[in-house]
């Protein structure tokens, strides 16, 4: 999320952000031997949350804020007046959860089949044994 947040205030001279993307790889290696794969990540964390309050509280927006408007209302005025808006709105939602519930179902079924297998597996390397 702080990203996109970061692309609005952007100045045109790009003078001190050039070693992020190499500062980041060169901690990872050079701490991941002296300290470990989980507290490299959690120094790795705090250096981006320090850097990202640093970011928050000293950019500043090159333009002004822009007055409130009801431009968020906008679609549901169209879904109001337009019958086609709602049928694309309807069937959108409908496919989406129809993939989903086709993808949870094969889910379902890989696992019982998969559990199959190993139960088949337990239960002839106990007959091959016997």
């Amino acid at each position: 999320m702080p990203l996109p947040l970061l692309f609005c205030p952007l100045p045109p001279e790009f003078l001190f952000n050039c070693g992020t993307g190499v500062i980041f790889p060169i901690v990872l290696s050079r701490l991941i031997p002296k300290i470990g794969f989980a507290w490299t990540v959690r120094t790795v964390a705090f250096m981006s949350v320090v850097l990202l309050v640093f970011s928050v509280v000293t950019v500043k927006a090159r333009l002004p804020p822009r007055k409130s408007s009801t431009r968020w209302l906008e679609p549901v005025k169209a879904f109001k007046m337009e019958p086609g808006y709602r049928w694309l709105i309807l069937a959108s939602f409908f496919g989406f959860w129809g993939s989903v519930v086709a993808i949870a179902i094969l889910e379902a079924i890989t696992v019982v089949c998969l559990n199959f297998c190993g139960i088949l597996q337990i239960l002839g390397s106990f007959l091959l044994h016997r």
